[in-house]
């Protein structure tokens, strides 16, 4: 037996992931799954439900470890 997806409110997005977002301070957040499990459905949702409060978003898939750590350098002393 499948179990409904929990509903959150206005959208669909997790109040622990918004409060996240909400937080002083810049965000990133990397989600990781098989395929299909949502991951680019989240991002999407989270955009939708904060765009009015933070209507500027970088949302990017399938980048290499390469791309990203040239792009944002200080990521390689936080892993």
């Amino acid at each position: 037996m499948e179990m409904p997806a929990p509903e959150y409110g206005r959208g669909k997005v997790p109040p622990i992931l918004l409060e996240f977002m909400r937080a002083p301070g810049g965000h990133s957040l990397v989600v990781k799954g098989d395929a299909g499990t949502g991951k680019t459905t989240l991002a999407l949702q989270t955009i939708e439900e904060m765009g009015e409060e933070q209507p500027d978003y970088y949302l990017s898939t399938r980048v290499s470890d390469e791309a990203l750590f040239h792009q944002f350098p200080w990521y390689v002393s936080r892993r």
